[in-house]
């Protein structure tokens, strides 16, 4: 937004005043929206590439979209953010008028719910170095093949659906630039961390018709994942409820539970044939351990309910360090 200069200059200190106290509102209202749309620090190189984010990508609010997170509309019939895991996140995608679901995900789609809502999977796994082109070709086959509106999504929401997403958006609308696009990847939230995210979609090349025809793969409804993929998406769910905020001891008594099988899973990951790097293992194992500490301080709260449970909150931190180093260094 600007402002119209005035064709003369004030006359008085209360027309200085006016201008200065429109700067100010100005810079209040940037502020905001960066605040609203990312949650990285802001910097002028991103807040060049936001405000190039063509009007067309609108972030939902949660109230809109409840089960769901990270949502945002991209364009007039597509959707990305986080994998609905419940009915009500499935509800949520009916509500607006979802008809086709592609997970690039490595868990298993949750078939049964999503016909109950009327809702077709397509499952497209992608790791977080890029977005393959055969991804990419079989991307624009769904949008030619199946009913829309799309609704794209990861676990959380953040980086590989956000990136398959804009990937899509930039098939399916040509007006998109590289730096929209690249705008658009980074107001929904994905890490700069994913370069090969980010490379994919900024150097995307459109599939042409002949490329889409001469492919003739199915687009399978539940995909083929590698044990250690599939059993790693398994613990990123587990993690989620093990570490949700709970007060009545039905629902704790649930997360020790959960908390004891995660560090099993771990172990069993571990042990799986497709990890074959010993530094991997050693990370798994390791990890098993924080976790059986995680659940053990979940135990000790149940039976002193009066104490602050600070040992829980430093568990679930040394858990989560070793999860996030051991993932940024065996990711791909």
């Amino acid at each position: 937004m600007t402002q119209d200069s005035p064709t003369s200059p004030p006359s008085s200190g209360g027309g200085s005043m006016f201008f200065f106290c429109g700067l100010l509102i100005g810079a209040a209202t940037v502020g905001f929206v960066l605040a609203a749309r990312s949650t990285q620090p802001a910097n002028p190189d991103e807040i060049a590439n936001l405000a190039e984010v063509p009007a067309s990508v609108k972030s939902l609010h949660p109230s809109n979209a409840p089960g769901l997170q990270n949502v945002f509309r991209l364009g007039d019939n597509l959707y990305s953010g986080s994998a609905p895991d419940d009915e009500t996140g499935f509800s949520s995608l009916a509500r607006l008028g979802v008809k086709t679901v592609i997970s690039v995900d490595a868990a298993t789609p949750d078939l049964e719910l999503a016909r109950q809502f009327g809702l077709r999977y397509v499952h497209l796994p992608i790791s977080y170095s890029s977005v393959p082109r055969e991804t990419i070709v079989k991307l624009v086959r769904v949008s030619r093949e199946f009913s829309g509106p799309i609704y794209l999504h990861c676990h959380h929401g953040h980086h590989r659906g956000p990136a398959a997403a804009v990937a899509l958006w930039r098939c399916l609308d040509k007006s998109v630039t590289e730096s929209q696009a690249h705008a658009a990847l980074r107001t929904l939230g994905t890490s700069d961390e994913f370069s090969g995210l980010y490379v994919s979609v900024r150097e995307l090349v459109r599939p042409k018709p002949a490329e889409l025809d001469a492919d003739r793969s199915e687009l399978l409804q539940v995909s083929t994942v590698r044990p250690l993929a599939k059993t790693m998406a398994e613990i990123d769910r587990m993690w989620d409820r093990a570490t949700a905020d709970e007060t009545e001891s039905t629902a704790i008594s649930m997360q020790l539970t959960i908390a004891f099988d995660l560090a099993e899973h771990m172990r069993d990951a571990a042990g799986l044939s497709d990890v074959t790097d010993e530094e991997l293992r050693k990370g798994l194992n390791e990890t098993a351990d924080e976790l059986d500490r995680f659940a053990e301080t979940i135990k000790a709260a149940m039976r002193d309910h009066s104490a602050p449970n600070n040992a829980r909150t430093s568990a679930i931190t040394r858990v989560s360090a070793k999860c996030n180093a051991c993932h940024a260094q065996f990711r791909e």
